[in-house]
């Protein structure tokens, strides 16, 4: 029997229309469940995969594919459209670097019940009854669920016991690169390879059979000369995939909550900036920022493109100042070395990662780095004054601008 192309399905467009909305919501659920970008993202590769094969779905198609992802184990995926064979330089500190923290790291203290139901109802914003039914529970489970889950998040930081505290901070967990709405043809084509390779299971399946048959046929008539045929799977195109950035659910009018948004990130990214610079908390004091593009562009909000940035200000005697921007595209971005007023260079590591950065090690004339990947990262440290400067080099703002922790965030 010969092999079939992938063939293209008149419910296509349904089910691209579905993961369009949809995929975003999926990759956040993903990863608060799991607390890892990459494997997140495999996750939901997998789910929307296995969703193509029974679609449509004979229910509510988001419930379907919550309770598809849900129950796949993420630790044993094995897509046919991913090789293994690969490998990556990788420095002795990254995994350290890469631990969850703050509302994901507690959110893996709860029991896989507690994180999923809260998840479900605080994040995917599910009605009970829609948790109840992607979990297989009653709804007064989810209920007793859900508020174990707050209480014991509310342990770690008892203003989590505000559902806007709460909903925020999920919220903002989620990296940026996971809160965009890549092409759904990818996924389409995912799911054509995944029920073309079943296809060629149940032609194999039948032919083993037919063989099995044949050989005996050849027990009782010597003279017949059974036939066999080869089936090569074809190699399926992966389509390229592009993304646009959301904006933050803030939207352009609610001021209150973008201030809310904007302090609770500051605070996170200096958290970071500390835990590489200052993990004693003995130098900066404060963090600040001023009221220009630099620290806050007006267009991040209505899904434009833009940048957030902020200072961390040294406590008295001292006198190096860090500064960080986050842009969604390089056209946002601060160019490297205009705050130092130092020339910057392209260079690429031994880990394959490219950076830009100042030609000046010292805090004293200026260092900046800059970083791309899905969002553009720049970090500087510079002495303002008189004083005891920093200690660090460029390195170690390298080895910062790294840090996955390192996002714009989502209200």
């Amino acid at each position: 029997m010969p092999s079939r192309a992938l063939t293209n399905r008149r419910d296509e467009a349904a089910f691209t229309a579905f993961v369009t909305v949809n995929r975003p919501l999926l990759q956040g659920v993903a990863y608060l469940m799991v607390g890892d970008a990459a494997r997140a993202e495999e996750l939901v590769q997998v789910t929307l995969a296995q969703l193509f094969q029974g679609w449509p779905a004979a229910d509510d198609a988001l419930v379907a594919a919550l309770r598809r992802l849900l129950a796949t184990d993420p630790d044993r995926l094995d897509p046919p459209w991913q090789r293994r064979t690969r490998f990556e330089l990788v420095d002795g500190s990254t995994a350290a670097q890469q631990l969850p923290e703050g509302i994901v790291a507690d959110l893996a203290g709860l029991d896989d019940d507690q994180r999923r139901t809260l998840v479900l109802e605080r994040y995917a914003k599910l009605t009970p009854e829609q948790a109840a039914a992607v979990l297989g529970r009653d709804v007064a489970e989810i209920a007793q669920l859900t508020r174990q889950a707050r209480i014991q998040l509310a342990a770690a930081d008892p203003e989590r016991m505000d559902e806007v505290v709460l909903d925020a901070q999920l919220a903002g967990a989620v990296p940026y690169v996971l809160r965009t709405d890549p092409l759904s043809v990818t996924d389409v084509t995912r799911g054509r390879l995944v029920l073309h390779q079943q296809r060629l299971r149940r032609v194999a399946a039948v032919g083993a059979v037919l063989v099995l048959v044949a050989l005996g046929a050849a027990i009782w008539i010597p003279r017949s000369h059974p036939s066999s045929t080869g089936i090569s799977p074809p190699t399926a195109p992966i389509a390229p995939t592009t993304s646009r950035p959301l904006p933050p659910a803030c939207g352009t009018t609610d001021q209150a909550c973008r201030n809310r948004t904007v302090a609770a990130w500051r605070d996170q990214m200096a958290s970071v900036i500390r835990s590489y610079l200052d993990p004693g908390q003995t130098y900066f004091k404060s963090v600040g920022y001023t009221p220009d593009s630099r620290y806050e562009s007006p267009g991040f909000w209505t899904g434009e493109g833009g940048a957030l940035g902020l200072d961390l200000v040294p406590r008295d005697g001292g006198t190096t100042l860090v500064y960080l921007q986050i842009a969604t595209e390089e056209k946002f971005a601060i160019t490297c070395g205009e705050l130092s007023d130092q020339p910057c260079s392209s260079q690429q590591f031994m880990d394959g990662n490219r950076f830009t950065l100042t030609n000046s090690t010292t805090t004293r004339w200026g260092i900046e780095v800059q970083y791309s990947l899905d969002e553009v990262i720049t970090v500087a440290a510079f002495d303002v004054g008189e004083g005891r400067p920093l200690a660090i080099g460029s390195g170690d703002l390298v080895k910062l601008v790294k840090d996955q922790r390192l996002h714009l965030p989502h209200a």
